[in-house]
């Protein structure tokens, strides 16, 4: 049970006070209330022993002498929602490189390629039957050099090849020599109103020349009276310095590159003569 003790000062107007203290003696037990006792004048060291057993132990919440004493915690509340996200902290400094990995075991060779062309001229070479003297002539690589005119450059830089990466070489020793380059085989049996194209390129180099050189075609002319052989011949126009160390092309479709005549008799009987040549569409 708390006993409590309190000093009681009665005022009153004028100057009078009171004629002695109010002891223990003179209050009923139990008759002093909560309202009666100022908050917080009461200290823990003020109460009996057991009472402040009680507080310490968190008994449950008793009536003593009319105050409330506090209860044992009650149970913990459910976790709280979590908390949004906070912001992205900076992108830390990249580590270092790892050790590079041995290498492989090496894998099977892979299977051999399809073989490559084979060079060769095929069925074109020399003809010798129409070669005299110290006529020759040879397929090669080249010559090397820049497409240009003599006039565009040094006189002793030969001009690129217009097609490919090679050409007909031929060269003769005099004006009696001649050499043929042909093919007998591969053209043999076609019809000549066929041909719709007899074109060539030639470089002379820084050489004067007389002639350019001249395609030839055997043919068969199946004109009546005649034998069954003649040369049908395209004769190029002649050279012009303006052709030396440069690729000239002769169409022998173009009149002004050139004419045509037949050998033989076949000449005469179609109008087609060395003196007196025609156009391959005439022929």
């Amino acid at each position: 049970m708390i006993v409590a003790i309190a000093a009681v000062v009665f005022a009153a107007a004028g100057s009078a006070t009171a004629a002695s203290l109010i002891s223990s003696k003179d209050i009923k037990d139990r008759s002093i209330q909560n309202r009666d006792i100022r908050p917080r004048v009461i200290t823990m060291n003020r109460l009996s022993p057991g009472t402040q057993r009680l507080i310490r132990a968190g008994a449950d919440s008793q009536s003593v002498s009319g105050q409330s004493v506090v209860g044992a915690p009650g149970a913990p509340g459910a976790p709280g929602a979590p908390g949004a996200s906070g912001p992205a902290g900076p992108k830390g400094a990249d580590g270092q490189n790892g050790t590079n990995g041995q290498n492989g075991a090496a894998g099977q060779n892979g299977a051999d390629g399809a073989p490559g062309p084979t060079i060769s001229t095929g069925n074109w070479g020399t003809i010798n039957r129409n070669t005299l003297e110290a006529g020759t002539a040879q397929l090669r690589n080249g010559p090397a050099g820049t497409e240009q005119n003599i006039a565009d450059g040094p006189p002793n830089q030969t001009p690129a090849v217009p097609f490919g990466t090679g050409s007909l070489n031929m060269s003769v020793a005099n004006s009696r020599s001649m050499v043929a380059f042909g093919n007998e085989i591969d053209f043999h049996g076609d019809a000549l109103a066929d041909l719709d194209a007899a074109s060539f390129w030639v470089n002379v180099g820084m050489d004067t020349v007389s002639a350019f050189p001249n395609i030839t075609i055997e043919v068969d002319t199946n004109i009546a009276g005649q034998d069954n052989y003649s040369s049908l011949v395209f004769v190029p126009r002649n050279p012009t310095a303006a052709d030396r160390n440069r690729w000239v092309k002769l169409d022998g479709t173009v009149p002004a590159d050139g004419g045509w005549y037949l050998t033989g008799g076949e000449g005469a009987a179609s109008g087609c003569t060395r003196a007196a040549q025609c156009t391959l569409a005439a022929v």
